[in-house]
């Protein structure tokens, strides 16, 4: 889990659309942090590839940055990350996970949040919070 997690930002990280679509269910959706796409849920492989080219030709050049990865269950994960531009932090963000039986990502969805609101719900034990 925590390996498909890091291979996913990674992929975000490098603009990767061949990567994403190896990592994802052909019938994902994939909500992504609100930061410079216009459409808010991207379905299937056609869709991540969409999200991919939009978010490369946007003027906003910005990487996420892995705090944490942590199962909620056995098919879910949460990712925390930093949202860097220029290598300098610009807030928070945290993308929940659903993988397939056969291990790829079928649902993701990001989120601009603090650590501290995840616990408020449940999605993050205080143990995992963040200083």
């Amino acid at each position: 889990m925590r390996a498909i997690a890091h291979r996913f930002n990674d992929a975000f990280n490098r603009r990767d659309g061949h990567e994403l679509v190896a990592l994802c269910d052909r019938e994902i959706d994939f909500r992504p942090v609100p930061l410079d796409t216009s459409q808010r849920l991207y379905h299937g492989h056609d869709g991540l590839r969409r999200w991919v080219a939009e978010v490369s030709a946007s003027a906003v050049r910005y990487q996420a940055e892995i705090t944490l990865v942590r199962a909620v269950n056995p098919k879910r994960f949460i990712l925390l990350s930093e949202i860097l531009v220029r290598g300098r932090v610009l807030c928070p963000a945290a993308m929940t996970g659903l993988l397939t039986d056969t291990g790829l990502i079928a649902e993701a969805d990001g989120y601009l949040s603090k650590p501290e609101e995840l616990a408020y719900f449940g999605l993050l034990p205080e143990e995992d919070q963040i200083p």
